[in-house]
């Protein structure tokens, strides 16, 4: 009589012969909708840094690259999310195949060697992913804003206004929280944007890796099922079935959460900063500067 054999007896044969489990879907689908909202919301500032920087001294080589990256990781977006969703069709399909499956030998067979080609094509579409946001990455490293950064020396990225010590006390300590973001958000921190712009894509890479990971995993536990059920020596439970739907419908659930936060983060992506205001600020001394594109001629009409 054929023994029952279960997904997680194969995930735990696997661990044994010295592979590690890959990580659980659902954390790699919740670490790719936050890293992608980090993502979204640092090049935004970063593209701030970058036009106020232009202001002061123009870096069209540097601009242009950076633009071409933002449209190869909006496209990298929008595939992630097309991926996805295939994720979520394989998880209906995973929940049907259990809910209509039966422990008759020759239906499991059937239905396993036609759900293992779906996932070794879905293995390789994460590969290809993965791919395409190490080719993106390196297109962002290719902009070279750390060494732009740190050549830095007039552009300003404090308050518009001199802090001036009174009584020991500094103007910045009463100025209003709000005033503070307010000009934070108009001119933020080069390398506070860059750092953290670099962290997300970081986060996006790691994650792209799990992923990958996790299929591979996937392919390899069916790969053995169908192996096992071929040679005719063991039969999948009932029990393994419904634990195995129970889990896919999770994972539906949390797949959809994850394509709904990396759709607003592609959303907030294809906005471009605007560029730096051409009126005049306070210099550092108190007294009015003007931004070098202006001329005297456009001051006083000569």
């Amino acid at each position: 009589m054929p023994s029952l054999v279960t997904w997680s007896h194969l995930r735990n044969e696997r661990k044994g012969s010295g592979v590690v489990n890959a990580p659980d879907l659902e954390r790699i689908a919740l670490a790719l909708a936050n890293g992608t909202t980090e993502a979204a919301t640092a090049l935004y500032k970063l593209q701030t840094a970058l036009n106020n920087y232009n202001d002061k001294k123009p870096i069209p080589r540097q601009l242009d690259s950076f633009s071409s990256f933002k449209s190869d990781f909006l496209a990298g977006l929008e595939a992630l999310i097309s991926f996805l969703q295939n994720c979520h069709g394989y998880a209906d399909d995973y929940v049907t195949l259990c809910e209509s499956s039966s422990t008759n030998l020759a239906t499991q067979k059937s239905l396993l060697t036609v759900h293992l080609a779906t996932v070794k094509q879905t293995c390789s579409e994460a590969g290809a992913l993965m791919t395409g946001y190490d080719e993106t990455y390196s297109k962002f490293n290719e902009c070279r804003l750390k060494y732009l950064f740190q050549r830095r020396f007039s552009v300003p990225t404090g308050p518009l206004y001199p802090s001036r010590t009174t009584r020991g006390t500094t103007m910045d300590d009463s100025i209003p929280d709000f005033v503070k973001a307010a000009r934070a958000a108009v001119r933020p921190n080069e390398a506070e944007a860059l750092a953290a712009s670099n962290a997300a894509l970081q986060h996006i890479q790691e994650s792209l890796k799990d992923l990958v990971a996790f299929w591979k995993d996937e392919s390899y536990v069916l790969h053995s099922l169908v192996v096992a059920l071929n040679s005719n020596s063991a039969t999948i439970s009932r029990e393994s079935q419904r634990v195995a739907m129970e889990k896919w419908r999770h994972y539906q659930t949390v797949i959809l959460g994850a394509m709904s936060s990396i759709a607003a983060s592609a959303d907030v992506t294809k906005v471009d900063a605007p560029q730096s205001s051409l009126k005049p600020q306070k210099g550092i001394w108190g007294m009015v500067r003007y931004p070098a594109e202006w001329k005297w001629t456009n001051l006083f009409g000569r």
